[in-house]
């Protein structure tokens, strides 16, 4: 919509993704480019009537937005905000110690490798893209399409750089939105092939040619893609998933809210996720612990009888934990387990 120079609706659909995610912010700079581009035609005029009132246009739902996710907010009536959670869970606190660089980049290096499948295809692929975009500049430097591709390649490289040298947690992602810029500056690259190919041959743009092209090309990614397909469908990469970490934490946390009421969940690895599935208005008590030596001083200090269950996943550590709790004079009781999780009952002396 901002490429066709719609900025009331590209700010209520922008303001629809922030709504259902905070990050959707972070494609105000792309779509405020292409938007602005759209209204200057082709001539680059420095700030025109038309980009102001298009800006006011674009702002108007996102305000409308905010202002209705704030009374959202206020009638949850909360201790805890919606925008206090979003700090606490992602608090870009400044630039990133200058020791932290090298390692942050490799992290996000290999988490972008899985962009097109291997990292072998994600490179050959970014490397057609960059290639195209070069010899488009050279080709056509003011053509519409070349602007459109600068402002693609320049968005994707802040964004990279916002990650990298920003102190943001490194969640693989956060990489996400950096996917549909990419895969539009491939699809030009390769289209730039296409056109390349068919011009040396001295073809003209025959559909047919154009279709047969097309396919050809479809069913070669295809298959070069399929090896990483179903090495994700399996959860053998690193990213997009937990890697089965999780799996069987509902019906944990099911089995935990069948216990009486009271109940203490003693906790270190789980947090919030195991929370979530305990639900928003569980009567049991869980709580967590940094380390061994303070869950088994609290436990032996708390004189409530409620019953108490240490949950933790099946391949923890647990020996350290299970020691200190037994040297208290805890009785300790296997009461449940499953392949990924395990729940000890816990008696006091």
């Amino acid at each position: 919509l901002a490429s066709r120079g719609s900025w009331l609706w590209s700010g209520v659909w922008l303001a629809l993704g922030y709504a259902s995610k905070q990050q959707a912010l972070l494609y105000m700079p792309l779509v405020v480019m292409v938007a602005g581009m759209h209204s200057t035609g082709e001539g680059l005029k420095p700030f025109p009537t038309k980009i102001i009132y298009g800006l006011i246009r674009f702002s108007l739902p996102i305000l409308v937005c905010f202002v209705l996710l704030a009374i959202w907010d206020a009638a949850r009536a909360q201790d805890t905000s919606l925008w206090t959670l979003a700090v606490a869970n992602n608090d870009p606190s400044g630039l990133i110690q200058g020791d932290a660089a090298l390692p942050r980049l490799l992290i996000w290096g290999r988490y972008a490798g899985h962009f097109f499948g291997a990292d072998w295809l994600t490179a050959l692929l970014l490397g057609i893209g960059l290639a195209g975009l070069i010899w488009r500049v050279m080709a056509a430097p003011h053509a519409r399409s070349t602007r459109i591709d600068l402002i693609l390649l320049g968005y994707s490289l802040g964004y990279f750089l916002l990650h990298w040298l920003v102190a943001v947690p490194t969640h693989d992602r956060y990489l996400l939105p950096l996917l549909p810029p990419l895969i539009l500056l491939v699809a030009h690259g390769l289209n730039q092939i296409q056109k390349s190919v068919s011009q040396r041959r001295g073809e003209t743009e025959n559909p047919r040619v154009m279709v047969f092209s097309v396919s050809l090309l479809l069913c070669i990614f295809g298959v070069l893609f399929l090896p990483s397909a179903i090495d994700a469908t399996q959860g053998w990469i690193e990213v997009g998933g937990d890697s089965g970490e999780h799996t069987g934490i509902d019906q944990l946390g099911a089995y935990l809210d069948s216990k009486p009421l009271g109940t203490i969940v003693y906790d270190h690895w789980l947090g919030w996720e195991l929370g979530y599935y305990l639900g928003t208005w569980s009567n049991k008590r869980l709580t967590y612990y940094p380390n061994a030596g303070a869950l088994a001083a609290d436990a032996a200090a708390q004189p409530d009888p409620a019953p108490r269950y240490f949950a933790a996943p099946a391949r923890a550590a647990l020996d350290p934990w299970l020691s200190a709790l037994a040297a208290r004079g805890f009785k300790i009781s296997r009461d449940y387990r499953t392949q990924t999780f395990v729940v000890y009952r816990l008696i006091p002396p």
